[in-house]
């Protein structure tokens, strides 16, 4: 509950979040998206200085 309240969406992440991240990358939408790291994880980097 704590990791959950340092994110900025106030939820859980679910397998459905990474799912859809795995399914845009292999989209032809992300055809020129090369050589980067995407994180799923609602935002929690926001509050890390």
């Amino acid at each position: 509950e704590r990791m959950v309240l340092r994110t900025a969406m106030r939820e859980p992440g679910r397998p459905e979040d990474v799912a859809a991240a795995v399914c845009y990358l292999a989209s032809p939408e992300a055809r020129y998206v090369t050589g980067v790291e995407l994180a799923v994880a609602g935002g929690i980097d926001l509050f890390t200085f």
